[in-house]
Formats: C-alpha cells, sequence, structure tokens
C-alpha cells in the first residue's frame, strides 16, 4: 500500500520550551490523513453531511528525536491494517530523513441513531496492507492493563475550553494529551513538587511514549476530571497513568499513559530519583 506523505513546517504556536510540544505530533498526523481521504475520493471531511462520522479509538506514539521551530518535518502515513469496525494506520514524521516519532491511530465509524461502531465501507478496508479480524494498536496488550485507578490517585477538575473542541463539537483527539499534562503536573504539586523545580535541579523527564484510549466524547459546557498516578518506575523511566472523567455524569472518556525518561542536563539517562520513586506509593487526593 502507498504511503501519503507531506511536508508541514513547525510554527511557533506549537513549541513549549525549545522543541515541539507532544501533543502537536498528532495534529501532524491528522492533516496528513487528510490527504490519504482525498486522494482515494473518500468523504472523509463529507461524513458529517452523511450522518456519519469517524472516531479515533486509541492512539499511540514513540518520540525518538525532538522538532523544533521552523523545521520542516515530513508525515508518512498508511493504512496498515482493517477489520470489519476497525481499521489502523501507522505514521512515521522525519526531519531530513531522520526519525523523529513513529505513532499508530484506530479508528472506528459511529453512525447517528445506530449503536456502537458499524462496518467500515469495503472501498476503504481494500485498501489497508492486511486484512485482519482483529486490530490492536499496542504490540503488546499487556502494556495497557486494565484496573481501576488506586487510591494514590490525584484528582483536578477543569473546564473544556471552546477552543479545544473541533467542527463536530467534541474535544479534539489530541488535546486529550493536554489533559495528561495538566493531570501530571498537578499530581508532582499534590506532592510538593514541580516540573520546574525538577528542571532547576537538572532533571528532565520528556515524554517517550504516549497513548490513549478514547471511550466516549465530552463538548464545551462540560468538566474533566483528571485522575493521574505514577503506576511503574524503572531505572531510568517512570510511567503516569490517567483516566478522564465527564463530570457531568460521572462517565470515564478516555484513559491512558505517558512513559517518561529521566535525564540530566546534558541529555544523559539518570536513575529516577528517589522523591520520584516513592510516589508510586500512597499520594494525598485532592
Amino acid at each position: 500500500m502507498e504511503k501519503i506523505r507531506s511536508d508541514i513546517r513547525v510554527r511557533y504556536s506549537e513549541i513549549a520550551g525549545d522543541h515541539a510540544y507532544y501533543a502537536s505530533y498528532y495534529g501532524w498526523i491528522e492533516a496528513n490523513m487528510g490527504g490519504f481521504y482525498r486522494k482515494h475520493r473518500l468523504p472523509y471531511l463529507g461524513f458529517e453531511k452523511q450522518g456519519v462520522s469517524t472516531m479515533v479509538a486509541e492512539a499511540v506514539c514513540k518520540f525518538v528525536r525532538p522538532a523544533r521551530y521552523d523545521d520542516v518535518v515530513s508525515v508518512s502515513s498508511e493504512l496498515a491494517a482493517a477489520a470489519p469496525k476497525r481499521v489502523m494506520f501507522d505514521h512515521e514524521i522525519t526531519r531530513a530523513g531522520e526519525v523523529l516519532a513513529q505513532a499508530r491511530t484506530t479508528h472506528v465509524l459511529l453512525q447517528a441513531g445506530a449503536e456502537g461502531p458499524q462496518v467500515f465501507p469495503e472501498e476503504l478496508r481494500s485498501l489497508a496492507a492486511r486484512q485482519v479480524e482483529r486490530v490492536e494498536v499496542l504490540d503488546k496488550p499487556g502494556d495497557f492493563p486494565a484496573g481501576e485507578p488506586p487510591a494514590s490517585r490525584n484528582v483536578v477538575e477543569i473546564p473544556v475550553r471552546f477552543r479545544e473542541t473541533d467542527a463536530a463539537g467534541a474535544v479534539y483527539f489530541a488535546n486529550h494529551y493536554v489533559y495528561f499534562e495538566v493531570g501530571r503536573a498537578e499530581f508532582l504539586r499534590a506532592a510538593g513538587m514541580t516540573f520546574c523545580g525538577l528542571k532547576a535541579g537538572g532533571l528532565r523527564l520528556p515524554v517517550a511514549r504516549a497513548y490513549c484510549r478514547y471511550l466516549a466524547p465530552i463538548g464545551y459546557g462540560d468538566s474533566v476530571m483528571i485522575a493521574t498516578w505514577i503506576s511503574e518506575v524503572k531505572k531510568v523511566q517512570l510511567t503516569f497513568r490517567y483516566e478522564l472523567v465527564r463530570k457531568s455524569d460521572g462517565v470515564p472518556f478516555a484513559v491512558g499513559f505517558t512513559a517518561h525518561g529521566c535525564l540530566d542536563a546534558t541529555g544523559r539517562p539518570v536513575k529516577v530519583p528517589v522523591g520520584l520513586h516513592a510516589l508510586l506509593g500512597p499520594v494525598a487526593s485532592v
């Protein structure tokens, strides 16, 4: 299957610190996927007129190197696998041939008034590199074990802002990663730490991998309850887990994780500090 490629210049508004914000990568991916649908004359932007919409079901990205302001990045996307009710795209983001990130997204088709995901048209599924019975976005499903948030979680509430929603009126899928960032920042704050304080002390915690499973939409006027906890600590890496809940009805609308490397000021891996390792245990909930 031929890959669809786009060149995108990194905008100043996509920068956090001295490199591209991690949620920006998903926006580049989505923009490139529009090219896939246009090339094959599929109604990517016309689904809504038919009472049909496509929804990102899962997204995972491995971040290899940072993109910086004014870089020209190349995004390639391929319809890698198709099951009757779910399709999966593989994506790669490069700069001058150097890999910056690799990602996967799965998508479902929803019909107004119908219950659950619908079967994708054969004209779309036939374009996939592989026909499968079931699509798995994670290489190892055990990477994201099921389970209730622990008592050590921290919970913070924020309202959905209008700018976070898309043309369908729901929060844009990349913005869930912004909620993740809010959650982990407040988790550390509740434990008496801040990312700025860690950075001033010579410690960096760049996002190495990010995953989100989308369960339901949330729109403007609602509020998000973000539950955050540390689920795993390795020698030079730690993982935050998240559960996003609609305040209006208490329904979880997304779950996910971010894995972070521990680096010193020069970019070399260092052991997870004792203070962060201790947070794997009880932390006061707010």
